[in-house]
């Protein structure tokens, strides 16, 4: 609350106030997080087979560097992972958003799977492929 309220110039009883109370605001920032994750992997994964495995080693790439690169928050983790491991426990709210969104990145993930393994031309699988038996 001190971070949002010094970045918005407005006191914490007013961010409170104008989202019905802290744990409002909480799920509020928490929905939006979780549909933004899910858009900008859907973008980036969605579109003809023919790339599939492309698209699916770009993504996987880009989030392990943008990981990797973000040296001043690694001991916090995604907002989502951290929504999940504290208070969801406590608040059912969290943990079903949560579970949808996990659903949701699973159904994408799978969606562009099954036309990359169809369609993978990794350097190790043409090494396996033109390997003799």
């Amino acid at each position: 609350m001190d971070d949002l309220a010094e970045a918005t110039g407005l006191s914490k009883g007013s961010l409170s106030g104008a989202f019905g109370g802290r744990q409002q605001l909480f799920h509020r920032v928490f929905d939006e997080y979780c549909g933004s994750v899910l858009d900008a992997t859907g973008r980036q994964l969605r579109d003809t087979d023919e790339d599939a495995y492309a698209r699916l080693s770009a993504h996987l790439h880009a989030a392990a560097s943008a990981t990797a690169a973000d040296t001043a928050r690694r001991g916090c983790g995604c907002l989502m992972t951290k929504g999940t491991a504290e208070p969801a426990e406590h608040h059912p709210t969290v943990a079903e958003r949560t579970h949808a969104t996990v659903e949701a990145l699973h159904a994408v993930l799978t969606t562009t799977s099954r036309p990359a393994s169809a369609t993978a031309t990794s350097p190790r699988t043409r090494t396996r492929a033109s390997r003799p038996h």
